[in-house]
């Protein structure tokens, strides 16, 4: 019989009838399990996909059946001797769309004896999406409108009148939600993914769980690790979340989250001015320049005519635009040139870096694999405490003006954010893993915290690794990777990618108190070799994954 997960339930039947469901459960799925190597289809270059059925609710084996969707980048040996789970982040990242376009490149740091797995998390674009509209141009469409109207959060002295359109807004985010995907809401918790997790385990064979996630999959990869102990294998949570704040009050959790960013752009503008490199470097300061620019078109904003949807760029695209620059180090030089050109009266680069232009074939997009931005309100709103419910429009208006005033890069980006649970569907009946999080683990679990990190800062990786720790001699060990950016790949060295591959294939971890430098300047040209020019690109799609809020 599988062991009872140790998650706290809200539900009316006793510990002794969940178990006899549990093992009725079990009994049914393992009835009905395909063969691991007759379902795989081919649908790629080295690349396999099927569609693994799971119930919508795990606790009633008279649920519904959905599908989640999983792919595969077969290692180049066969049989191959590892199977390892990967999650980009998000929440809302597509873990399918990460192995599809990333699996090479993973296979170049990690080896040819290992197969790759992603999957799609439920909510997320293949499996049962999150639809809050009739189809990708309306979703769309409802984004930008969305974005557009909640940014007033930032604007100090807001009327009544644009409280009551704020908050209306909220109101047709939760209500659009619900209508369009009010069925499986309920279940679209972490800890939900987690469980689906564990059925993917048991049908690739593997008795224990070998996984790499990256920021909010950070989170994910330490619910399952406390929700499942006893099959923890070798897992990977690089780019740290505290799971406490992300399962607490939303204001805590985006602040604490935010605590680096400033950090990051200081390093930005730092780098620039020692530079020959940087095309924005300024006779005096670089973050000098920078404010000049963003005051002027404060003043004027620049007129965009010829994208395919018109556009103006602000100060607020700007610095956008500049938060997402700093998740991704190797693209600081080519930013530095999108500011050089909005100067000079070209915003068009910078402005697609803030928001993304849709092509004129993708803005009519209506049937294709479903873009699913709002999953990440359903996931978040759904893992978060009740106290993030409790508060109104103008109690999350009050909290960022407070904190406007600290100098935080990635405020505008995530300003949308606060109040999206205000009216969001909650269930009471919804499956919430909350901690603790230091279960005895099968194995240890290797954290991984960056330096200078814009999103999950360096506190947190190392908080997190003693959180686990509590009553434990190893459950976690940490490795401080002294880079910039977001998650270890961001600005790569070597010494964390020989770490992470003898880690995942053969469980050699670290000395305590490792500390891995980057070997990947911040400006300037060098030649990298295929292991770290790897590392980069998987930083490129983690960091487009973790970008949209």
């Amino acid at each position: 019989m599988e062991k009872q997960s140790p998650v706290k339930k809200s539900s009316r039947f006793g510990w002794i009838a969940l178990l006899v469901v549990s093992a009725f459960l079990l009994m049914q799925h393992k009835c009905h399990m395909p063969r691991e190597d007759s379902v795989w289809k081919p649908c790629g270059e080295r690349l396999e996909c099927y569609d693994l059925p799971v119930r919508l609710n795990h606790s009633d084996p008279h649920s519904k059946i959905i599908k989640i969707a999983l792919n595969r980048y077969k290692a180049k040996n066969q049989p191959a001797r590892r199977s390892v789970l990967f999650n980009p982040g998000g929440p809302g990242g597509s873990g399918i769309s990460f192995i599809q376009n990333g699996g090479a490149k993973f296979a170049q740091m990690l080896g040819d004896d290992v197969d790759l797995i992603g999957f799609d998390p439920r909510g997320v674009q293949r499996s049962i999406p999150l639809k809050c509209a009739d189809n990708n141009a309306a979703t769309f469409n409802f984004m930008q409108h969305f974005m557009l109207l909640g940014t007033p959060l930032l604007s100090p002295g807001l009327s009544e009148a644009e409280f009551t359109n704020l908050d209306a807004l909220y109101k047709l985010l939760g209500q659009s939600c619900f209508k369009h995907s009010g069925e499986y809401l309920p279940f679209l918790s972490t800890a939900n993914v987690a469980r689906d997790m564990d059925k993917i385990r048991e049908f690739l064979g593997m008795d224990k769980m070998y996984y790499w996630g990256f920021s909010y999959g950070t989170f994910l990869g330490n619910t399952y690790a406390n929700m499942f102990p006893e099959r923890v294998g070798n897992m990977i949570i690089d780019g740290v979340v505290n799971p406490t704040k992300f399962s607490g009050d939303v204001t805590d959790f985006l602040f604490d989250d935010l605590a680096d960013d400033a950090a990051v752009f200081k390093a930005f503008t730092d780098a620039c001015d020692k530079s020959v490199d940087c095309a924005f470097k300024s006779e005096n300061k670089t973050i000098d320049r920078y404010n000049a620019l963003i005051e002027r078109v404060r003043a004027k904003p620049l007129l965009l005519v010829d994208l395919p949807v018109p556009a103006l760029l602000t100060p607020e695209m700007i610095e956008m635009a500049t938060f997402r620059t700093l998740y991704k180090p190797n693209t600081w030089p080519a930013f530095a040139e999108e500011l050089l050109a909005a100067e000079q009266g070209d915003g068009k680069k910078i402005y697609a870096r803030a928001v993304g232009i849709w092509t004129k074939e993708d803005s009519c997009a209506v049937d294709t694999v479903a873009d699913t931005p709002f999953a990440q309100s359903g996931i978040f709103c759904a893992d978060t405490a009740d106290s993030t419910f409790d508060k109104t429009v103008k109690d999350y208006y009050r909290i960022i003006q407070e904190q406007n005033s600290v100098d935080r890069v990635g405020l505008e980006v995530f300003t949308t954010s606060f109040g999206k649970c205000v009216h969001f569907p909650r269930f009471k009946e919804q499956e919430r893993f909350a901690g603790p999080w230091n279960h005895t683990f099968a194995n240890p679990v290797l954290v991984i915290g960056n330096t200078l990190d814009p999103v999950t800062p360096y506190h947190a990786a190392v908080e997190t690794t003693k959180l686990m720790n509590v009553g434990h001699e190893r459950n976690a060990v940490f490795l401080h990777h002294n880079g910039h950016g977001h998650c270890s790949n961001a600005q790569p060295g070597k010494c964390t990618i020989e770490i992470i591959r003898n880690y995942l294939m053969d469980g050699v971890l670290p000395k305590e108190g490792t500390v891995c430098e980057p070997d990947v300047p911040l400006f300037g040209q060098q030649k990298m070799d295929v292991e770290l020019a790897a590392a980069e690109s998987i930083a490129e799609l983690v960091g487009e994954m973790n970008g949209r809020h």
